[in-house]
């Protein structure tokens, strides 16, 4: 059996009430948290940039530069890095002055920085030395830029006689380290230095070719 419900019984019933939108306050818990994450994030990368360090601007190379080369203005090319640490800058020649005529100490990639150990200033034309020297005379971990004093060591002619040394080149750059090829002692490895192309290197080389070379790294 079912209940009709009659059109004057239904306007008696209360009308559902209305609900309306009502706008967050200044005081809705979600309006200050986002304020809070907004300021936190404005607060913190202000900060990161604060602490990062500024852009240096070094040269850099515009070709690949063979050791003993020279590098003129037009093979270089200003560029702007930022560097973690002002140390790592100090490294590298700066372009805040004008481009000075330098030597390549040792091979430079194309768009390399130019290290400041990389290069030497007033350092004159420079003539290739190749030298043959035993593993044991030739430091382990000698490499491209470092600067050696070559000594020739004379044959010993007789067991009892102790052959003495002669320095016969000064603080001249490796322009080249050859493979370490067979291992021991007695194995030869090839080391280029540069010499002055003007120096008179016929009584050097005598007395290279009458004994055994030694290479003595600079600090």
């Amino acid at each position: 059996m079912s209940v009709l419900t009659t059109p004057v019984e239904a306007a008696r019933e209360p009308a559902p009430a209305a609900t309306r939108f009502r706008r967050p306050g200044w005081r809705d818990p979600r309006l200050l948290v986002g304020l809070v994450l907004v300021c936190l994030s404005v607060l913190l990368g202000a900060r990161l940039l604060g602490t990062e360090e500024p852009m240096s601007t070094v040269w850099s190379t515009r070709g690949a530069v063979s050791a003993g080369e020279p590098l003129s203005a037009e093979d270089v090319r200003p560029v702007a890095v930022r560097f973690d640490r002002a140390e790592d800058a100090a490294r590298y020649v700066t372009a805040e002055e004008p481009w000075s005529q330098v030597v390549a100490r040792r091979d430079l990639a194309a768009g390399e920085l130019v290290p400041i150990a990389a290069v030497a200033t007033g350092e004159p034309d420079l003539a290739e030395l190749p030298l043959a020297a035993q593993s044991a005379g030739v430091p382990s971990d000698l490499t491209t830029g470092d600067r050696v004093d070559v000594w020739a060591v004379p044959l010993a002619r007789s067991a009892s006689a102790a052959p003495r040394g002669r320095q016969v080149l000064t603080d001249v750059p490796v322009l080249r380290v050859g493979p370490r090829g067979v291992s021991g002692p007695e194995a030869t490895r090839q080391v280029v230095v540069g010499v002055p192309a003007d120096a008179d290197l016929g009584p050097t080389v005598g007395r290279l070719a009458d004994g055994q070379v030694v290479l003595v790294r600079r600090p």
